[in-house]
């Protein structure tokens, strides 16, 4: 197989990035990596830094697109043959779960927010502040008025 003028071994294709990530995630070196996997040190330096993931400080940097590209390729295999054939409810689940994850990265809500009800449970804690603040003061002025220190 060509890759952008490139050989690449059919090995290479056999072990999946996930794979990959997931023992540099284990924090194993790109050494640790190859001999485990019978692929080069080169290999998989080269596919770890195609994905931008040749660190677990960029896999934190890049997270949110790492789901993103997640979510896009269960996405596209959500073909009519494949849904026919497979579970589509188990693909459908793991979009719903990369997209919240996507969402969380970005700093997005991942549920629907009843603006009226948080705005009845903040009336309820001012009237409680209230109250307290109310017998507090009271409290105050009954030991001033006592002539207590």
């Amino acid at each position: 197989m060509e890759k952008e003028g490139k050989k690449e071994c059919k090995k290479d294709i056999d072990v999946p990035i996930e794979t990959l990530m997931a023992m540099r995630f284990k924090k194993m070196t790109q050494a640790q990596i190859a001999e485990k996997t019978g692929l080069s040190q080169q290999t998989i330096s080269r596919r770890l830094s195609e994905c931008k993931l040749d660190g677990l400080e960029d896999f934190k940097n890049y997270r949110a697109d790492v789901f993103s590209h997640k979510q896009r390729e269960l996405l596209d295999a959500l073909t009519p043959e494949k849904i026919a054939s497979m579970s589509g409810r188990d693909l459908i689940i793991s979009l719903g779960v990369l997209y919240d994850k996507e969402r969380l990265e970005r700093n997005k809500a991942t549920h629907i927010i009843d603006y009226g009800k948080v705005k009845n449970e903040i009336e309820e804690l001012e009237k409680e502040i209230y109250a307290y603040e109310a017998m507090h003061k009271l409290k105050e002025q009954k030991r001033i008025s006592s002539g207590e220190n």
